[in-house]
């Protein structure tokens, strides 16, 4: 009985870390529910990360690579989201709840597991590696960001890739003096090695490059710790160590290699927006860590809770970016590893690396992130130094897990206190998991699913006039509308106001109603599209055309419905009765009044004329203009004349003989030269033949495709090439089963050696 109780005790115990590191996120578990932790302008979850996960699943399920979609900001390159494997197998597979959910579990799974085992390797007891994997896994980072799960998919894997580089060098650290070497021990770092090939994989797999970047200046500095003996000849061979280093940086680049299908259309995207250049210092410093927030590694909400609507903006960094509790257990037992290990190497390095991350943390309240921020290669590229809290936490709760370890080592070892000593361990580890479960569970409010995707009155009547297709629509204001419901709710603690607000069909939550917008909520987005309608960043030249009346409202102007119209947009919400000519008003719902624009042009038309200028959006809301008849172009067209004299006809006309996400076969009839519009979005690998003769595309309006068409009857083909995505995934993939194959040999070659460590 004690032998089958000691075989199944890792798996009790792993089981026991999973039921209490989900205590703050246990509705998921229904299957049946989301979460729509707020943004002040913006759901970041429900408008940003969900429909754009679910546009990918639905590609997947139809038969088609996930690399374009026509119904996010009229046109967007879905193949930035397309590379992670674990979201993108679970949306094609399962609803997008059952998806959502099981994706969220798994990210929260992964992480606490992963602090778990890196404790137990750093020396922590059970019970101390039960306390940082809970700790670490409903921590205040994670808890306020699981709304950007692209920040959750990457620093999930962060205590994995210290586990790798852990074994890689503890493996080096046993054979010292053994004598081996050539063959057998490249077998043994295979391992590891191949693991931590695999965690930097995921990570830039998962699309979000900062918290990548700050994952491999955490690596770095981990691997010089562990390789620092070998180095200065204290720890036997030093050529072994060395040797390993250089093994460890060719399993960053296979790393590399495979996370490819997501960081190569990701970086062609960023060169092509506003993030394509490094940025100043007072924008990579906005909204600081204040000195104030620092009472957040030691009390839960000691500045106020923003999800109760009791934080104060402005006086501290944005909520959840600086909000990094991970239990009073936890901290405190952190200084007690200061206190009884201070003298041990890896304690020191545990707590130089928390503490020099805290200081990047804390941004430009010290000297040393201006520092860093000057001379550590690629800092420039990106903002909010608060991110580096990860490391932080992670730091606190490895802390924790040795000091408890300690802590129960130090206790009496009489038979008295027995009981307490075995006790007392396991009872603040799992007290620290119902704190945190307690504290952090408001984070993120759960609303049933088939309340939230249930279409609002608004889409019921834009579907009465529109029965099938994806009819545009645009809400003006939506940001300060979303940010009054902010205020309304108190945060998110009366969702009311939320369900409310979806009768204002918010950027990319169409999606959930086959509807779309020629704006939407990306985290980054090409600059000549952001130009035309902005972003959260800086506003466009719609915003241009809402003007103030008398009473402060924001209503819209003739040249923002001309803008409208020329980016085939039908429908308008808006929360104030106005009368403009070309809109009809149908039957308010509630606070929302929809207008019909009756002069919205088609998606696909030919146009007579052209003017030519630098700014083709602006040039829409100029009073006179006409785009229906004239078509605002960025350069000079050509039309072709290499192209066989077709029969004349009698009438313009455009028919849509087929469409795909990444493909559109229309026929065009011409009666002299014109200009076709295609009101989607213009972006760089789209392709375009007049009669399988390959043309330029023209850029219309700021940021639509428009082609030359001569006379006669033609066949215009659109074709979206993703090269880059072809190109990273077919890189991703080798690179992978590079990995596998190295896995698999070192896991034979441990199974030939029954006697091996």
């Amino acid at each position: 009985m004690r032998n089958l109780l000691t075989r199944w005790q890792p798996l009790g115990l792993r089981l026991l870390l999973s039921l209490a590191s989900l205590l703050a996120y246990a509705p998921l578990l229904t299957l049946q529910v989301l979460y729509v932790t707020d943004d002040i302008f913006t759901s970041d979850i429900a408008s940003g990360e969900l429909p754009g996960r679910m546009l990918v699943g639905a590609a997947l399920r139809d038969g088609f690579l996930p690399t374009w979609t026509p119904r996010l900001c009229s046109g967007f390159p879905l193949e930035v989201l397309a590379g992670e494997p674990l979201s993108s197998s679970l949306f094609a597979l399962f609803s997008p709840v059952v998806a959502l959910d099981l994706w969220v579990l798994t990210l929260i799974l992964i992480a606490a597991h992963g602090a778990f085992s890196l404790a137990r390797r750093l020396g922590a007891s059970s019970a101390g590696a039960l306390l940082a994997g809970v700790a670490f896994a409903q921590s205040g980072y994670f808890a306020t960001q699981l709304k950007h799960l692209s920040i959750i998919a990457t620093l999930c894997w962060l205590p994995w890739g210290f586990c790798a580089i852990w074994s890689l060098f503890s493996g080096l650290r046993r054979e010292a003096g053994v004598g081996g070497g050539g063959r057998s021990e490249l077998l043994t770092a295979l391992g590891p090695l191949s693991g931590f090939a695999a965690v930097i994989g995921m990570q830039l797999l998962a699309g979000f490059p900062q918290s990548a970047y700050i994952s491999a200046l955490a690596y770095l500095a981990f691997a010089a710790y562990c390789v620092g003996p070998w180095l200065l000849g204290r720890g036997g061979r030093p050529g072994a160590g060395l040797a390993r280093l250089g093994l460890s940086g060719v399993a960053a680049l296979l790393g590399l290699g495979m996370g490819a299908a997501t960081w190569l259309p990701l970086y062609e995207l960023g060169k092509l927006s506003d993030r394509g250049a490094e940025q100043t210092y007072e924008w990579a410093t906005m909204l600081p860590y204040s000195l104030g927030d620092l009472w957040n590694l030691l009390v839960p909400y000691p500045n106020g809770d923003v999800g109760q609507g009791t934080y104060l903006f402005g006086s501290h960094s944005l909520f959840w970016e600086g909000y990094g509790y991970v239990g009073l257990a936890t901290a405190l037992l952190a200084l007690v590893a200061l206190v009884l290990g201070y003298r041990r190497g890896l304690t020191a390095f545990i707590v130089l690396l928390t503490g020099v991350s805290l200081l990047l943390v804390l941004g430009r309240n010290t000297p040393v992130f201006r520092w860093a921020w000057a001379f550590v290669p690629g800092m420039k590229l990106f903002r909010f130094p608060t991110r580096f809290l990860i490391v932080v936490e992670l730091g606190l709760c490895l802390l924790g897990a040795l000091g408890l370890t300690w802590f129960q080592q130090a206790l009496p070892r009489r038979p008295s206190w027995r009981r307490v000593k075995m006790l007392l361990p396991w009872g603040l580890a799992l007290l620290t998991a119902a704190e945190l479960g307690y504290h952090h569970q408001r984070q993120n409010p759960f609303v049933w699913a088939r309340d939230w995707f249930a279409p609002p009155a608004t889409v019921q009547a834009i579907r009465q006039r529109v029965p099938v297709g994806a009819p545009r629509i645009y809400t003006p204001e939506h940001k300060r509308l979303h940010t009054e419901a902010f205020m309304r709710a108190s945060g998110w603690k009366d969702l009311r106001p939320y369900f409310s607000q979806r009768e204002f069909i918010e950027p990319n939550t169409g999606v959930y109603y086959g509807l779309s917008a020629p704006n939407g909520y990306v985290g980054i987005a090409p600059r000549w599209h952001v130009d035309v309608w902005g972003d959260h960043n800086r506003a466009g030249v719609a915003d241009q055309g809402l003007l103030a009346d008398a009473s402060d409202r924001m209503l819209p102007t003739p040249g923002l419905l001309r803008l409208l119209s020329a980016h085939s947009v039908r429908f308008l919400l808006s929360s104030h009765d106005f009368e403009l000519p070309g809109l009809a008003k149908l039957p308010r719902s509630g606070a929302v009044q929809v207008y019909e624009n009756l002069r919205a042009l088609p998606r696909f038309r030919l146009v007579s004329d052209y003017e030519v200028t630098e700014s083709t959006a602006s040039a829409v809301l100029t009073p006179g203009f006409e785009p229906a008849v004239t078509v605002a172009l960025s350069s000079q067209p050509h039309w072709p004349s290499s192209l066989p004299q077709p029969a004349s006809v009698n009438e313009d006309g455009v028919s849509l003989k087929y469409e795909q996400p990444d493909q559109l076969r229309l026929e065009v009839r011409s009666t002299g030269e014109r200009l076709l519009v295609v009101s989607d979005t213009d972006f760089p690998g789209w392709e375009a033949q007049l009669d399988g003769v390959r043309v330029p595309i023209l850029r219309a309006y700021g940021d639509v495709r428009a082609l030359a068409i001569p006379a006669g009857v033609h066949e215009v083909r659109f074709a979206y090439v993703a090269s880059a995505f072809r190109r990273g995934a077919l890189l991703s993939l080798c690179c992978a089963l590079g990995i596998l194959a190295a896995a698999l040999l070192a896991w034979r070659g441990r199974r030939l050696r029954p006697n091996a460590a």
